[in-house]
């Protein structure tokens, strides 16, 4: 919201200049899809005019749960009585996982599992924070998953964390 707001020009020129195109883009463009409200109002800002402004919300179903969590777990291979937590998203800097995995080690009398799920870029570096804090028994990476196989472990989690900097 301050970088939004921000009339004063105290950023960096490259900042500025990418700014100045971000906007430009917009402007020209015949339609502007925004995933929520307070996006539209982000890209009105940039001077497009809020009737070249779509919302589209990305849905979310629930699925329905194919079984227990004690079952679910069993499946999945999952230890039995640790405390599970699941995260997931593009391996990308601002998701967070790094950190996560920071917080998850200083829990070692808890024996908390984590499970990422998701790929990306930054993969070699969760990889290596990993084996930095000792937390390969406790942190596991699964890769892309199909839909159903992720909803699995979602449900056999008892926490879902989103530790992202940017949604």
């Amino acid at each position: 919201d301050d970088f939004i707001k921000n009339k004063k020009n105290v950023y960096h020129p490259r900042v500025r200049r990418m700014h100045r195109t971000q906007s430009a883009v917009a402007q020209n463009a015949n339609w502007v899809i925004a995933q929520n409200q307070y996006l539209k109002q982000v890209i009105e800002s940039w001077g497009v005019a809020h009737e070249r402004i779509r919302v589209i919300t990305n849905p979310f179903v629930a699925p329905k749960r194919p079984a227990s969590k004690t079952e679910l777990r069993k499946q999945l291979g999952v230890e039995p009585g640790a405390p599970i937590s699941v995260s997931s998203g593009r391996m990308v800097e601002w998701k967070g996982f790094r950190t996560l995995i920071e917080a998850v080690s200083q829990l070692q009398d808890q024996n908390v599992q984590l499970y990422i799920a998701g790929d990306g870029p930054e993969r070699q570096a969760i990889e290596y924070k990993i084996d930095e804090c000792r937390m390969k028994k406790r942190v596991h990476l699964l890769g892309t998953l199909p839909k159903e196989t992720y909803f699995s472990y979602v449900a056999a989690a008892d926490l879902f964390i989103l530790n992202t900097a940017y949604e």
